[in-house]
């Protein structure tokens, strides 16, 4: 009875609030159990009173495929997390709540900060503002610099890939959650309206890596290379 009224109590004080700040609301809260899904309305040794941990209560749902809609299906992340070899950091830690709010979200994917899916796009620090809460800026915002592994000497692949009028999106090339190849490299990335799979092999050396993609042919890459005189950024294309 106890454990009833909260739940009605929780739907009739806390849905407004959250519809009225979000686009998009969390799922689980129109579930049976609603705010219980993941709040011990009493007393938790968490805190916000979380029953369990956020990753324990995220994969709590999130060890099936749940279809959003016609058109949209959100994979297993569970499985797809357990099948990856190389994890993301804060995904490892258990720490679903770095890049998702629980409750809802003006962002898609229920994110806490804006990022950009479109395949190609103009280059702004806005449009992944979720990546750079953890990341510095200079991966992408400038043309020389050492503060990432990927470049050729000094010269920003990043910047190459993502910095330009008609830029790669980050999750063009990466995954978010987990992947098979290092650097959460994807294996393939869908293209245009049918979604067509565009392979990726990332190889990692010592010094770099090489990359054969259906975007480019095989590319190396070396940190420890001296750019011949007059080669730099290579131009728009």
């Amino acid at each position: 009875m106890g454990s009833k009224l909260v739940e009605n109590r929780a739907k009739i004080e806390f849905r407004p609030i959250i519809e009225w700040t979000a686009i998009k609301m969390h799922g689980a809260l129109d579930g049976k159990d609603a705010c219980l899904e993941c709040h011990d309305p009493h007393a938790a040794s968490r805190s916000n009173l979380l029953a369990k941990t956020p990753s324990k209560s995220c994969f709590s749902c999130h060890s099936q495929v749940i279809k959003v809609s016609d058109t949209k299906e959100i994979p297993d992340i569970k499985d797809l997390i357990s099948k990856s070899k190389h994890v993301h950091e804060p995904v490892k830690k258990g720490e679903c709540q770095e890049c998702h709010d629980g409750h809802g979200s003006v962002y898609g994917d229920l994110l806490v900060q804006n990022f950009s899916t479109e395949f190609y796009q103009t280059y702004s620090n806005q449009r992944y503002k979720l990546c750079f809460k953890c990341h510095d800026q200079e991966l992408v915002a400038s043309k020389r610099t050492t503060k990432t592994a990927f470049r050729n000497g000094d010269n920003n692949l990043h910047y190459v890939h993502v910095n330009r009028v008609k830029g790669r999106s980050c999750g063009v090339c990466h995954e978010s959650h987990g992947s098979e190849q290092e650097k959460l490299m994807k294996s393939s990335t869908p293209f245009g309206p049918s979604g067509w799979p565009l392979t990726i092999e990332f190889r990692k050396t010592a010094k770099g890596g090489s990359c054969a993609s259906a975007c480019h042919a095989d590319k190396a890459y070396d940190r420890t290379a001296i750019p011949a005189k007059g080669k730099g950024i290579p131009d728009e294309h």
